[in-house]
This record gives structure tokens, C-alpha cells and sequence, in this order.
């Protein structure tokens, strides 16, 4: 069963994760004064996923959002990497990102895409209802969702290499929400 992994003597056998609803989160959000929904947009590092659910429940993120299709899901790998996360943070799997951003708009929530050009984080409008929506670790964000987008944030750099890691990127900018909010 282990594949040869180093087991310690045990094996444990799981039943599959069990995402939670689009509109479960959308009613949680309705609770909370200045809720904040993170949107992945076509992650694919298990790694990248699991450190960004850390993040997100070390700084109240409402809910997780992430598409069925050409994205990583929950695996092992994730839920070990999240360290527990993936048992408070709640984590919708959608089919559609940009019919879910529609309905958000509805819902009242403020959509903020990240790219190289936009408004610099430290100057970021971060009240009320916020969705912010992190792009592939490769791509970014795709482009009929970057139409979507309220507006762009920018994480200021003056080093050399020109992106941050997925996982990073959305933790400068949880904590940024979170500082804002506290």
C-alpha cells in the first residue's frame, strides 16, 4: 500500500475529499462583516496549494476557490503541505471560474486579479467584500478572467527576477487584507 514510502509501522486508508459547495461558502461570507474568498486560477503545484491553505487560514480567508480542470485538487501531498489547513479553510471546486466570478459580483464582492502591472499593493483599497484571484505559476492569470477583474495588484520588486512563487505572492497579499483589517 505504501509503494515503499517510509511507513513507521502504519498505513491508513482515507475516503476521498470532500469539497465544500460554491454556495456554502457564498452563505458563510453573507456572516462576516469583510469577507475575503481567494480564487486559484489553474495552480498546479500540490506544494503551491498546500502552503496558499496555510496562509489562508493563518489570516481568516473565508473560503478557497479552484477550478475542476487543469488545476491540482486536494491530494496528499496538499493536505500535508497545509499541515491541518484543509480541515478549516473551506475549498470549493468549480467548472466554471468565470461564472463563479459573476456570481461574486452579485454577491457584492470587489474581484482583484495579480500581475506585473497594476496597483501596487501597499496602495490596495483592501474594505469591503474582497475576492483575489492568484494565476498559474507559469501564465498567471488567463485572459478572459483578467476582463473580469475590478482591477490588478501589483507586488512591488526591485530585484532581478521579474515573479514571485504562487504561494508566496498570495501570502504577501493575504497578509496585506489582513493587516488592513486588523
Amino acid at each position: 500500500m505504501t509503494e515503499g514510502a517510509i511507513h513507521q509501522g502504519f498505513v491508513l486508508r482515507v475516503s476521498e475529499f470532500a469539497y465544500t459547495e460554491l454556495e456554502q461558502i457564498l452563505a458563510k461570507t453573507r456572516k462576516e462583516e469583510n469577507p475575503l474568498l481567494l480564487i486559484l486560477d489553474g495552480l498546479t503545484d500540490p506544494h503551491n496549494l498546500g502552503s496558499i491553505l496555510r496562509t489562508a487560514d493563518a489570516t481568516n480567508v473565508s473560503g478557497v476557490i479552484i477550478p475542476k480542470h487543469r488545476a491540482v485538487g486536494v491530494t496528499p501531498v496538499v493536505a500535508k503541505t497545509a499541515t491541518g489547513a484543509i480541515e478549516h479553510v473551506p475549498i470549493a471546486r468549480v467548472t466554471n471560474l468565470s461564472q463563479t466570478l459573476d456570481k461574486l459580483k452579485e454577491e457584492g464582492f470587489w474581484t482583484f486579479g495579480t500581475d506585473m502591472n497594476g496597483t501596487p499593493c501597499h496602495k490596495w483599497n483592501t474594505s469591503g467584500k474582497v475576492a483575489l484571484i492568484i494565476g498559474n505559476e507559469g501564465k498567471g492569470i488567463s485572459s478572459n478572467i483578467k476582463k473580469q477583474v475590478d482591477e490588478m495588484i501589483t507586488i512591488p520588486m526591485n530585484g532581478h527576477v521579474q515573479s514571485l512563487n504562487a504561494s508566496v505572492a498570495a501570502a504577501i497579499l493575504m497578509y496585506e487584507v489582513f493587516r488592513n483589517r486588523l
